[in-house]
């Protein structure tokens, strides 16, 4: 079942990526992009200040990735991370299942 953002946990920008929250139903999910999938993300280096600018930017495909690695995952372990290589591999569910034009 896919994640939808939670509405009362905004994100929080911290020296390791940015913490964020989805929810399950009722059940909060707590997910972290690292400050390497940013990076990846933006095409440059980042400071800490620039993380949350990053975030909002990207986020439906963070949100997004985060929804498909936790439907995927058969075990859930707390903070749901993601990485660069997870914005690579969920990237290609997403074109895969896309029609040719």
């Amino acid at each position: 079942m896919p994640l939808t953002r939670a509405k009362a946990n905004p994100p929080l920008a911290t020296p390791n990526g940015v913490q964020f929250f989805l929810t399950d139903r009722a059940k909060i999910v707590r997910c972290i992009i690292t400050n390497l999938a940013l990076k990846k993300l933006t095409r440059q280096e980042l400071t800490v200040d620039q993380f949350e600018r990053a975030f909002y930017t990207h986020r439906d495909r963070i949100e997004s990735t985060a929804s498909q690695k936790y439907d995927a995952s058969r075990a859930l372990y707390s903070p749901l991370t993601i990485t660069p290589a997870d914005l690579v591999a969920y990237r290609r569910t997403l074109q895969i299942g896309k029609p040719a034009q």
